[in-house]
């Protein structure tokens, strides 16, 4: 938890073996908090820090994180959604996030009834739901919706939307406004969406095909 530690973890080589962990298989969910652990140490190397999201992204971690969020182990749910949250605070990791699967699950997430993670689910989808730089050119910035988690403008750095993400952290009322905020902005018709939609509008098409949306507005 403290700065300079954990600049030595990542400078020490763990994330790959962390994401190791991530992928352990759980022969034993109730006792076997492997891939829970990780994912909690993860979260915290990464949280307000682009680098760290990057690299955990690029060394192959959202797969076996996206797979966690089925994980029968309730725990490794939560805490894998919190991690994806983070790293969607990154316009790259969110393509990456919609390719491997991830709005789906996430979706089936809302309905938890484990303290918190439908909240963090939220989130997820909320971060997903926010504007890429590419979409953003030419454009005018809009404000951030009241509570959400700080937005990328176009041509600053995605680190300078990271700093101060989590001081203090968004009520859990909030996430699910700025989900539905960011949703219904720019949404558009359309038929049969693939989770693999890259775009902006194609993950909010996907949130919404797939009950998301719905299930924010009952929340």
């Amino acid at each position: 938890s403290q700065a300079e530690t954990k600049a030595a973890i990542v400078e020490s080589g763990a994330i790959k073996p962390l994401i190791v962990m991530l992928a352990r298989a759980e022969d034993s969910p109730a006792t076997d908090l492997a891939n829970e652990l990780a994912a909690i140490i993860l979260l915290r190397l990464a949280r307000s820090n682009e680098l760290v999201c990057r690299e955990v992204a690029d060394k192959g971690g959202v797969p076996p994180l996206v797979a966690l969020l089925s994980s029968p182990c309730l725990g490794a749910q939560q805490q894998a959604a919190a991690l994806l949250s983070e790293l969607s605070l990154v316009s790259h990791n969110r393509m990456v996030i919609a390719a491997a699967g991830g709005i789906i699950p996430a979706t089936k997430l809302l309905s938890s009834t484990t303290l918190g993670s439908s909240e963090v689910a939220a989130r997820l989808l909320a971060h997903l739901a926010y504007e890429d730089a590419e979409d953003q050119e030419g454009t005018a910035e809009a404000p951030a919706p009241a509570g959400s988690r700080a937005r990328h403008a176009p041509g600053s750095s995605e680190r300078s939307a990271l700093n101060g993400a989590h001081a203090p952290a968004a009520s859990p009322a909030a996430a699910p406004a700025a989900a539905i905020s960011n949703v219904h902005r720019r949404s558009r018709t359309h038929a049969e969406v693939q989770p693999e939609g890259s775009s902006t509008a194609e993950r909010r098409a996907v949130i919404e095909q797939y009950g998301g949306l719905q299930q924010l507005i009952s929340m």
